[in-house]
């Protein structure tokens, strides 16, 4: 009887876990496709660099974007003549967001040692619908200087 009732207890204990674990799995799967689907409505351009600058750790340039959804954050990724990688997370003014169809500066400031600008990337990042700020890393915008 006290195998019974144990084998019972478990397989209690057992499916209440599977129970939770399938419904938390399918909510982060859930919320990994809404987050791949905005990131998917994404389409914007980098313009206005000087690749031509003395200082490499201080780049400019304008975000334009041309999609129907609101640029949350931009993160930029500045690569130097010498293979060095600067990353500014928040390129954008503090507070600022480029909305629908609106352009905006962006400006990074990273130590690099080299004398001129290769690569710059641009990774966008989304407000979720539970607030959350994501960056859309498979959506990246590269300006090659070279």
């Amino acid at each position: 009887v006290l195998i019974i009732g144990f084998t019972v207890a478990l397989a209690a204990i057992i499916i209440t876990w599977g129970g939770r674990f399938i419904q938390d799995t399918t909510e982060d799967v859930d919320e990994a496709t809404q987050v791949g689907l905005e990131c998917s409505k994404l389409n914007y351009k980098i313009i206005n660099i000087d690749c031509l600058t003395e200082n490499p750790s201080s780049v400019s340039a304008t975000i334009v974007n041309d999609a129907d959804i609101t640029i949350s954050g931009i993160i930029l990724r500045v690569t130097d003549d010498l293979g060095n990688v600067g990353v500014t997370e928040d390129a954008l003014t503090p507070g600022d967001t480029i909305e629908a169809f609106e352009t905006s500066p962006v400006t990074s400031s990273v130590a690099l040692a080299g004398t001129a600008v290769d690569l710059v990337e641009a990774i966008a990042e989304i407000t979720t619908d539970d607030g959350v700020i994501q960056a859309c890393e498979n959506v990246i915008e590269e300006f090659n200087c070279l």
